[in-house]
């Protein structure tokens, strides 16, 4: 068998795709329940459309990376057991999980800039 070349696709391109095309949110449903804005949320759901279709198109893999996440019965991923699509487990990610309920003012987790400014 040989080797393809892969694309990588993140847990949250991933997510977006998932809510949008699959549960058929609208990008405001979908952005809120990830908790960040319709405009971020719309770019992450064309970047994982343009890599997905790269992948079919040009015969490549996908490969999907991402962080620890937190998830509700509604957001879970498709194996529904938080353990994530290589069931490693809470905080093995590339977070590892390490800012924990930690919240900058006026941003989100971590400082990472989702939510509101305030």
């Amino acid at each position: 068998m040989r080797e393809l070349e892969e694309v990588v696709l993140t847990v949250d391109e991933m997510e977006s795709l998932r809510l949008f095309d699959i549960l058929k949110k609208s990008q405001i449903e979908a952005a809120l329940l990830m908790n960040i804005h319709q405009s971020t949320f719309q770019r992450i759901l064309s970047r994982a459309r343009e890599k997905v279709s790269q992948a079919l198109v040009n015969g490549k893999a996908l490969k999907i990376e991402g962080g620890n996440y937190n998830r509700t019965e509604e957001t879970k991923m498709p194996n529904k057991d938080g353990n994530g699509p290589e069931g490693k487990g809470p905080k093995t990610g590339r977070g590892k999980g390490n800012c924990e309920g930690a919240v900058v003012r006026g941003r989100g987790p971590c400082g990472n800039g989702r939510g509101r400014r305030g």
